[in-house]
């Protein structure tokens, strides 16, 4: 019984280092970020305020993240229109 414990208790600090906490998780959501871009540009604002809002929510933490947002978005034009209307104007 002694030994189960100890196994017991063995793997579940070992499990506890290696499992990722969500505080240090990479948090990058380019899909959902898409979505508020979209979204928000549709209601009038600017390409700015829609980038600060997908940041404020936490689906966009660096510049690598709003890239792969960016790449999402060109790479179906057509769930996006407004987005691609506020980079041809730029």
């Amino acid at each position: 019984m002694n030994l189960f414990n100890a196994i017991t208790a063995a793997a579940v600090i070992c499990t506890s280092f290696v499992a990722a906490t969500p505080a240090n998780a990479y948090s990058c959501y380019p899909h959902a970020a898409a979505g508020i871009l979209e979204r928000m540009l549709a209601s009038g604002a600017t390409l700015e305020m829609a980038m600060e809002q997908a940041w404020n929510r936490g689906h966009v933490r660096d510049k690598g993240c709003m890239l792969e947002t960016m790449g999402v978005m060109k790479q179906y034009p057509g769930s996006f229109p407004m987005m691609h209307k506020t980079m041809n104007a730029r």
